[in-house]
């Protein structure tokens, strides 16, 4: 007998346009940006504390369960396909 398959889309988040102002996305993106620069310029080592990592890692926790009060939900646009 043959299994069926389900098949999920990826969907995004009802406010993904305003993704930049979610604290997690900026502590993410820092941490991105921290870990190319500590690796394309390793005199950068000396500035961060060791396991600045992890610290980060917990601010992006800490980060997405916070409110943040600076997104504003963005109105669906009318479905004109339907008449």
């Amino acid at each position: 007998m043959a299994e069926s398959k389900t098949v999920k889309t990826i969907q995004l988040v009802e406010d993904w346009q305003q993704a930049w102002k979610f604290l997690s996305v900026q502590l993410a993106s820092a941490m991105v940006i921290l870990q190319v620069l500590e690796e394309n310029f390793p005199q950068i080592q000396q500035y961060l504390p060791e396991g600045w990592v992890k610290y980060v890692g917990l601010a992006i926790v800490v980060g997405r369960i916070l409110r943040q009060n600076n997104i504003v939900p963005i109105e669906p646009k009318a479905d004109t396909t339907q008449q």
